[in-house]
Formats: structure tokens, sequence, C-alpha cells
């Protein structure tokens, strides 16, 4: 089990070419909450984490953010 976060949780649906990266369960189902994907040449990250201000100081967060954004940045 990885770290916990408190966070508004969004209900989306993502294309399932997206590589998840990580997730929540809520009532029994696993909502994504961090993924990337190709769009034509480009590379996409998202998370939906980031809404409370101790889940932006956090180093899992921050490492995921970094990361997340290096990948999607590089040529």
């Amino acid at each position: 089990m990885g770290p916990e976060w408190s966070s508004e949780l969004y209900f989306v649906q993502i294309d399932p070419a997206c590589q998840v990266l990580c997730s929540t369960e809520y009532e029994g189902a696993q909502i994504p909450i961090a993924w990337t994907s190709k769009h034509g040449e480009g590379s996409v990250f998202y998370t939906s984490l980031a809404h409370e201000y101790g889940n932006v100081t956090s180093d899992h967060v921050t490492r995921l953010l970094v990361n997340g954004v290096n990948w999607a940045a590089r040529d």
C-alpha cells in the first residue's frame, strides 16, 4: 500500500490506451488519479492530485509532478 492523501476525487473516463500511473478505490471501483498518454506526436501527463497544499508538498506528489512534466516535455 502506498502513501495516503486527501483530495477532491474527479470521476473521469480515460482512453484505454492511457498508462495509469496511480489510482484510488471508491465504492469498489478503481479511479485513475494520474496517467500518461500520447496525442499525435505529443506526450500528455495528467494528475488530479494537488488540490490540498499538503499534497503538493509531499515528496511522493512532488516526484510524480516533476517526473510527469519531464516525461511530457522530452523530445
